[in-house]
């Protein structure tokens, strides 16, 4: 798996165009692609993929009892699904701890980081 972060402070800077670009390439290319629009206050990646306003996203899944596999929507693209934004909840763009550890742990599944390379030798020192 391999995770490629798109962000900028500022908006209006081709985010989305990129994002979904990035994603439907990857697909025709055979990748399977989750591609999620973690914008709480003002998401439009779905209209970039062309896909219905959805009644669902990451905002319901924080704020409702939404089971997470219930917001992963399928694209019109090969290989591309779609987690939507939100907003249409107020409030989303002040998270509390609580429901930001939600997002970043799903129930029923765990994080596990990769095993380091360089077990026994000071990270901080080179070879």
């Amino acid at each position: 798996m391999q995770i490629i972060p798109i962000a900028s402070g500022k908006g209006g800077v081709g985010k989305s165009l990129l994002s979904a670009n990035l994603a439907i390439a990857l697909g025709q290319s055979g990748k399977k692609v989750l591609l999620a629009d973690l914008d709480l206050g003002a998401s439009n990646l779905h209209l970039v993929l062309g896909v219905q306003s959805p009644g669902v996203g990451i905002g319901t899944f924080l704020t409702k009892t939404t089971p997470f596999s219930s917001i992963i929507l399928e694209t019109p693209y090969p290989n591309v699904s779609f987690i939507p934004g939100d907003s249409e909840i107020p409030g989303l763009t002040s998270l509390r701890a609580p429901r930001k550890n939600r997002l970043q742990k799903p129930p029923g599944r765990r994080c596990r980081l990769p095993a380091s390379r360089s077990r026994g030798r000071d990270p901080s020192q080179h070879p």
